[in-house]
This record gives C-alpha cells, structure tokens and sequence, in this order.
C-alpha cells in the first residue's frame, strides 16, 4: 500500500535520471577540455569515464579531483584495443587491454558472455593469456605468431572437441517473439521435444503455449510452436473451442487463438 513517503519518492522518476545524465555531460565536457588544455588526447569518453592517452596521468587525475571535486579512479594501460563496429569506429564497450599491473581487462567478448560454448571460452582465455604477455605494441607485434598458433590449434582440434563444450546456452525469458531469433528457435525446439514426449497431450501443449504466450497467438505461429501439421493441429483447436477452452477469431489475414480463463 502506497504510503505519502514513498508515493512522492523521486527515485526512479525520469526527471532524476535526467538531471543526472545532465550533470553527468556537464562534467564529461569540462574534463574533457581540461585534459586537452593539458596536452593529452582524448581516445572516447562516455557517462561516467574518459579514455585519453598522456602522462603524467597522476598530474591530470589530480587536476580533475581539484577541479570538479570529485575523487577518481584511474585504469593505466600499456595497451587497449578496441573491437570494430560495423561503421569502422571502435566500441567503447568491446575492447581488451593490458594494465600497467600486468593483469588483463576484457569487456564485451565472447569469452566474458554466458551463452558462450566452453570452446571458445577455452581458445579465447588461452589467447588472452598470451597477449598478457606483451608489455607494449613492439611486443605484440612480436607475440602475435604465439596468439595465431593457439587459434590454429583450437581450430583444427574443432572437429574432435567434445560435443558438450559446444553448446550454446541461452536463457530464455519469454515464449512469444515478434521476430525471429536465437532464443524463438530454441524455444520452438524446445515445445517441438516436449510435444513429442509422452509426458504430455497435444491438447495440453496447445493450452500451455498459449497460457505463457500472452494469451493469443496467430494459428500459423501456433502451428510453428507446437510443430503440428495443420490437419492434426485444426480438429484440436476445434474440440477446445467446442469446450469452450479456446476462442477463435477470423482475423484480416488469419485466425487468432485465444485462450479462455476459466
């Protein structure tokens, strides 16, 4: 129940999250015209950080502190790479790098994204390890033979490799999809596997994809979803409906299945 505290909260109201994506520019660009007037340049900045190359990077992380009032971290890298997007710029939260730290930081490869297969994972991390080694862009002009020998190897040992470390997960969070995907497919297989098991009718089925679809749902998605051929799929339809389970609509272009709560 909505007390007056809580009702007139600000937390989460848009007019928060613009004052502070506002405030958030507002210091972005006066940083990032304090770097320039030091003499750094400036690689990408975004929200809530500002990639520029230069040193003494102790000087200028003071002078950001002092001007804003702020405290900051810094990242020091001997090397970043960014991924390329499809307009030839580079992501700002696709890269790799090496810290001054000698450890590695990865963002936004496969290697860090849970639907990964274990085999890729494993090639990837592999290759990773390598170009830690590399101190410097000479250094990885050097490793590089090193990196192309590990992808070579997973590459040809593919044909081998267990079957399970080449699985993708997905996780799937809803039934029905406007467009097709990954995650329509794996679901679609996945009604198609149950259907076939003697676990449950086709008439439940029917009724279950129907109950976590929305609802509704046009007669050629559901024949898509349940992986029933028209002829067995239309004398079911027309049995629930005659119990009063379904409702169906001739629509514009084709019916609509619906579900009646009971």
């Amino acid at each position: 129940m909505a007390t007056p505290a809580n009702r007139n909260a600000k937390f989460g109201q848009i007019q928060v999250h613009e004052r502070i994506t506002g405030t958030s520019r507002e210091l972005l660009l006066q940083i990032k015209e304090l770097a320039e007037n030091m003499g750094f340049e400036i690689l990408h900045g975004i929200v809530d950080y500002l990639r520029v190359v230069g040193e003494p990077i102790s000087v200028f992380k003071e002078a950001v502190e002092k001007e804003t009032g702020i405290l900051t971290e810094v990242d020091s890298y001997d090397w970043i790479t960014f991924l390329p997007m499809s307009d030839g710029g580079g992501a700002y939260n696709c890269y790799f790098g090496r810290l001054n730290t000698g450890k590695m930081k990865i963002r936004g490869v496969k290697a860090r994204k849970d639907d990964t297969p274990e085999y890729v994972n494993k090639m990837q991390q592999e290759v990773f390890q390598v170009l830690a080694e590399a101190r410097s862009l000479e250094d990885l002009r050097k490793i590089e033979p090193k990196a192309q020998h590990v992808y070579r190897r997973f590459l040809d040992g593919l044909d081998g490799a267990d079957v399970r470390e080449l699985a993708i997960h997905r996780r799937v969070s809803r039934l029905n999809y406007s467009r097709r995907c990954a995650e329509e497919r794996a679901w679609r297989l996945v009604a198609i596997l149950e259907m076939t098991s003697l676990s449950q009718s086709p008439r439940d089925r029917i009724l279950w994809i129907l109950a976590n679809s929305g609802g509704r749902m046009e007669r050629s998605r559901l024949r898509a979803h349940t992986g029933m051929r028209y002829a067995f799929l239309n004398p079911i339809l027309e049995e629930l409906a005659r119990e009063g389970r379904i409702k169906m609509t001739v629509g514009k272009h084709e019916d609509l299945i619906s579900l009646i709560k009971l």
